[in-house]
């Protein structure tokens, strides 16, 4: 069934993403319903688990996540795209191998990284291991010294899937002040750093978790995963359309994009024509187990665009 139909017919389509022009535009109710491509397999999708996939704007550099089971042990990695090959992925050169980087993701002009880490920072405690939100610079070729985003933005729980979008830091966080399991926080920028971050609402924020939101360039709709009853699997792709007070209602993203498994970490090309993500599916043959062996890798669905 398309997006459009379950949403409503007040909300046409789900626009464009991070790009200046917006001549076309994806339908999230147009995605091709076939099954999912799986994104280099053994190079960039191996046995590890692989997830939160960020592109450059042009699309030819991208970096994620790779880590050991249950996410133990993360690092980033970044790889560059030769001709229709992307080549060996490299831990990027701020890694330090006594803690663990998580959840990489470009701002629109890809001149920042944000991520998500448990290296010490200033005023933290030592002893902590949760995840806090750091930023670091790049031009291309240098990448800077990552820059802990403060007390503004983390607090005393886990803060994940970090994303600048709508003019804003979007992200999650287990704080106390949530709803419930990871929760979507949105903090937007003031002199020297960020206001305090606000809930985005009980109407995407539930009793389980969401988390990695990622809001098309228009900002009239947010993708993210959730753990949500009704579910196919350990968690879905979900989009929410903006309204006059906040954001809708909340639909499962149609066709193959969700699978029995734990699908998550949505993004989006910079060109409107790929939405990236992270699934746990498994191989339906015997070949392909040794890479689609029940940890995460990444996928990317085509977009059909709008005339």
């Amino acid at each position: 069934m398309a997006l459009t139909a379950l949403v409503g017919s007040s909300c046409r389509r789900l626009p464009g993403t991070r790009v200046a022009s917006r001549s076309t535009s994806p339908d999230f109710g147009a995605l091709i319903t076939g099954p999912a491509e799986l994104l280099g397999p053994g190079t960039l999708s191996t046995s590890a688990n692989e997830y939160n996939p960020s592109l450059t704007p042009d699309g030819r550099t991208l970096v994620f996540a790779r880590s050991k089971a249950d996410f133990a042990d993360a690092h980033i990695f970044v790889t560059r795209q030769k001709g229709s090959q992307w080549q060996e992925p490299q831990p990027v050169p701020f890694t330090d191998a006594r803690y663990s980087d998580s959840d990489p993701s470009f701002t629109p002009d890809g001149r920042t990284l944000y991520f998500a880490s448990d290296r010490p920072a200033p005023g933290r405690d030592s002893t902590r291991r949760d995840l806090d939100l750091w930023q670091v610079s790049w031009d291309g070729r240098q990448w800077g010294q990552p820059q802990h985003l403060g007390p503004a933005i983390n607090g005393k729980g886990m803060e994940l899937g970090p994303s600048w979008s709508a003019g804003a830091l979007h992200f999650s966080s287990a704080r106390r002040s949530g709803l419930g399991g990871l929760d979507g926080y949105r903090a937007r920028p003031k002199a020297g750093g960020f206001a305090a971050p606000d809930n985005v609402g009980p109407t995407l924020n539930t009793a389980a978790s969401e988390s990695d939101l990622e809001i098309t360039a228009d900002g009239r709709w947010v993708l993210f995963w959730s753990d949500r009853p009704g579910g196919a699997g350990g968690g879905d792709l979900y989009a929410a359309p903006r309204t006059e007070t906040g954001w809708g209602t909340a639909v499962r993203l149609p066709g193959e994009l969700n699978s029995p498994q734990f699908d998550f970490t949505p993004t989006l090309s910079a060109d409107g024509q790929w939405l990236y993500f992270a699934s746990t599916r498994t191989a339906a043959d015997s070949g392909s187990a040794a890479v689609l062996n029940g940890q995460a890798n990444l996928y990317r669905v085509r977009l059909k665009l709008q005339p």
